[in-house]
């Protein structure tokens, strides 16, 4: 599944570790959910 949020770049490292934190403990389903994350002024180059 992939997410794109648009944010202000001076907030990027603080939505970053939210949205990891958020995500990775969305679910207490006996393994770990890892959350991977890229960046980049648009969709394309983030992948």
């Amino acid at each position: 599944m992939n997410w794109c949020f648009d944010l202000y770049k001076p907030e990027k490292e603080h939505v970053m570790h939210l949205v990891k934190e958020k995500m990775e403990g969305a679910f207490n389903i006996g393994v770990p959910l890892i959350t991977e994350m890229n960046t980049g002024e648009n969709w394309l180059e983030a992948h």
